[in-house]
């Protein structure tokens, strides 16, 4: 969880996630993706796959291929902001 990192850990997840949020940024600018909060859609994105690979690293898993599931999430989630 983000409140048990060390600091180090924390400043590379800030830095993480400013880049994602520059992406998402540059996807509403190309059109990709609906303009919006780039912030916002990116904290969404964060938390959607924080609890995806969570639940991947606790073996929690029902997709026979997890690999496809990832990919077909994040796509959702995708198509869902467009």
């Amino acid at each position: 969880m983000l409140l048990e990192l060390s600091p180090e850990s924390r400043e590379a997840a800030k830095r993480s996630f400013t880049i994602l949020v520059d992406r998402v940024q540059d996807a509403m600018n190309s059109g990709d993706l609906t303009n919006g909060d780039s912030t916002e859609v990116a904290q969404e994105l964060w938390s959607a796959m924080h609890g995806a690979v969570g639940l991947e690293i606790a073996g929690v898993h029902f997709a026979q291929d997890r690999a496809a599931n990832f990919t077909a999430m994040i796509n959702a989630l995708i198509r869902g902001l467009g």
